[in-house]
């Protein structure tokens, strides 16, 4: 269980750099693939969807950064193990919801699959590894 803790949590911890990465492009006007739902508001042109943006950057960045860092030092602290675990939860949760809205916006990609897949395995293994 520890490898597979290991291996989601560097995938967690470059899913954050990646998404901030390219969440600062969209933002400025450039369109990438991003995986989450809350990206997609800035085609509106609103300012509501900027601020949107910028939420779905903070929380993309935010839950699969502190998930990558829990998840890499789970092994020594229980309490890191916790944050962890919830961490995980968390983000499970913004990705499912971010995979029912783009199902229902009609920008369902493969991404979204693997944006959900990523933190409920990662929850998995840390659940099983307790």
């Amino acid at each position: 269980m520890r490898k597979l803790i290991d291996i989601t949590s560097l995938l967690c911890g470059l899913t954050a750099i990646v998404s901030l990465i390219f969440g600062i492009r969209v933002l400025t006007g450039h369109g990438y693939f991003i995986g989450l739902a809350l990206f997609s508001m800035t085609r509106q042109g609103t300012v509501f969807g900027f601020i949107g943006n910028i939420i779905g950057i903070a929380v993309t960045c935010g839950g699969f950064g502190a998930m990558g860092f829990y998840g890499l030092t789970s092994p020594r602290s229980v309490s890191s193990r916790k944050k962890a675990f919830i961490w995980g939860l968390v983000m499970s949760a913004v990705c499912l919801v971010s995979l029912v809205c783009s199902i229902f916006a009609g920008s369902f990609n493969f991404g979204d699959i693997i944006f959900l897949a990523l933190p409920l395995i990662y929850t998995y293994g840390i659940f099983k590894s307790a």
